[in-house]
């Protein structure tokens, strides 16, 4: 694992409050280099899904009412994006469990920075 590896992430979210303030605390992280990119509609989500590589996908399973985690993964396999649910809410565990990891708006920097660095290993070395 790199530790100057940068990672391409994406927040779907609503809410202002959520995504900016999770925006903020991703930004905060040591060692994890980030590009990050704010998404407020499906609109914005589908246009960056066709014009950006992205690593990471933070989405509320709220998004646009109800975000199809399973319709996503199959039509994105090949793209290999690691999807965080953002748990604003109770969420059932048989959608929860469908995503690669979750956050919840009370997780600290620590548990946000180990929920990132699980996903690191997995992803691939850049040259």
């Amino acid at each position: 694992m790199k530790n100057k590896q940068t990672l391409h992430v994406a927040i779907a979210e609503s809410s202002v409050i959520i995504r900016g303030g999770l925006s903020t605390a991703l930004k905060q992280l040591p060692n994890i280099n980030l590009q990050i990119v704010e998404l407020a509609t499906p609109q914005a989500l589908s246009l960056c899904l066709n014009t950006q590589s992205l690593d990471i996908l933070f989405i509320n399973p709220h998004f646009d009412s109800f975000f199809d985690i399973d319709a996503f993964k199959e039509k994105l396999k090949e793209r290999k994006i690691h999807v965080i649910a953002i748990q604003a809410a109770f969420i059932d565990n048989s959608i929860i469990n469908k995503y690669d990891a979750t956050i919840s708006i009370f997780d600290d920097l620590n548990q946000l920075a180990e929920t990132i660095d699980k996903l690191k290993n997995i992803l691939p070395e850049e040259e």
